[in-house]
């Protein structure tokens, strides 16, 4: 995850050239603290409302790592657009996940 914190540093925000490599990276890998940085990198590079990256996050919602999912609804309260009703159904059902960390 140490290239991703790197790439995510030298990049303007909202080139695409990296965001969607990124946004895919961040949905195979199997490693879960990779998983996250790569969360993370989208949420200070992303533009708002990008859709492309919100569809991403809200698909990670169902991450299997407690720490991915928290890290998902961070993201969205910066990427998603206001008022999105998928985004906003999303994160709502994650007020019953089984992680505390999530639901806070």
């Amino acid at each position: 995850h140490a290239a991703i914190s790197a790439l995510w540093k030298s990049t303007v925000k909202g080139d695409t050239t990296v965001i969607l490599p990124i946004a895919d990276f961040a949905r195979r890998e199997q490693g879960w603290q990779s998983r996250k940085t790569a969360i993370e990198a989208l949420e200070r590079i992303s533009n708002k409302a990008d859709a492309r990256v919100v569809e991403t996050l809200v698909e990670m919602l169902n991450d299997k790592e407690a720490s991915v999912r928290e890290a998902v609804v961070r993201a969205l309260e910066i990427v998603a657009p206001e008022g999105d009703k998928l985004t906003l159904s999303a994160v709502e059902a994650r007020l019953q996940d089984t992680s505390w960390v999530v639901r806070r």
